[in-house]
């Protein structure tokens, strides 16, 4: 499968592991699939699948439902730098291994293995 064809409507809507297994199969699924390259809802299929920003920052006083991500905004530099050294501090006392690895782990089977329904 190219990037540009997705699987059929109805496998989308019925089958979680044809694409995008992270999300359950559903109509809004299929939907948003389908008009992924519609510039219209384009955003929408954005949101849903692509991969986030490396990091978000939002002021949830102003902003309760954390739509406008201000991280790379100057004003808030500041602070998100702070965020980030306190993060990568846990990370790091966490041994999480996608800081203190090579960042390859959860590339690696078993995270990325192809999904195998078991015999009945």
């Amino acid at each position: 499968m190219n990037q540009q064809e997705a699987p059929a409507w109805q496998d989308l809507e019925n089958n979680t592991f044809i694409a995008f297994g992270d999300f359950d199969a559903s109509p809004t699924k299929a939907w948003l699939v389908s008009h992924r390259n519609d510039a219209k809802w384009k955003k929408f299929y954005d949101y849903a699948f692509t991969k986030r920003p490396r990091e978000e920052l939002y002021i949830l006083a102003d902003d309760p439902d954390q739509v406008k991500n201000v991280a790379d905004d100057a004003k808030y530099e500041k602070i998100r730098k702070k965020l980030n050294r306190q993060l990568m501090a846990r990370l790091r006392k966490a041994k999480d291994p996608r800081v203190t690895g090579d960042g390859s782990t959860f590339d690696k089977p078993p995270y990325t293995n192809v999904f195998k329904r078991p015999a009945r």
